[in-house]
């Protein structure tokens, strides 16, 4: 089995929404990411929770100061999403290198439950449950630092087939 570990993105520090990512993660390595400007008490607090970093102010910013640092697989999750075990079984069946990119399908649903749009590339999936290998985040480089998520995915992916990843959709890892 691969080693992995998650990178807890935690936009707005709240220590509830970690404590429920550290109980779903208990068994793994995990990294907590806040901004720059978080209060050194929320810092302490989470830091008893988990390994905690400080990244910059954009989402991309939080992730490439995840990624620091990491060894083998990384799953990225926002705090507080509950994460079930059975997602690690599922992506180690598909694992074949580490140019291997893993990210959710998901759908969509509209106000009266039906499904709106599926999510089904890279650039427009949600965050919870891309795994990327911390060799290959640091073969492609970094996200750009900006706050348009969806451009600055296309562009990374863009810049990993480059280099031969593959990117491959996972159907049933929903993760919020």
């Amino acid at each position: 089995m691969n080693k992995f570990g998650f990178i807890v993105l935690a936009p707005e520090p709240n220590t509830g929404l970690v404590k429920t990512s550290e109980y779903h993660l208990c068994n793994y390595d995990m990294k907590v990411v806040v901004p720059e400007h978080i209060d050194n008490n929320v810092y302490e607090k989470l830091s008893e929770l988990a390994k905690v970093v400080r990244g910059g102010n954009t989402i991309t910013s939080l992730i490439n100061a995840g990624f620091e640092g990491a060894q083998g697989w990384q799953i990225i999750v926002m705090a507080g999403v509950p994460i079930n075990a059975k997602i690690i079984r599922k992506l180690d069946v598909f694992i074949k290198n580490e140019k291997d990119v893993f990210f959710p399908i998901v759908p969509d649903f509209d106000r009266r439950g039906r499904m709106a749009r599926l999510n089904s590339n890279f650039s427009n999936c949600t965050l919870n449950g891309i795994a990327i290998h911390s060799d290959t985040f640091r073969e492609v480089g970094p996200f750009v630092d900006d706050p348009d998520i969806q451009y600055v995915r296309l562009c990374w992916a863009c810049a990993a087939l480059e280099i031969g990843c593959h990117f491959k959709g996972v159907v049933g890892m929903r993760m919020n």
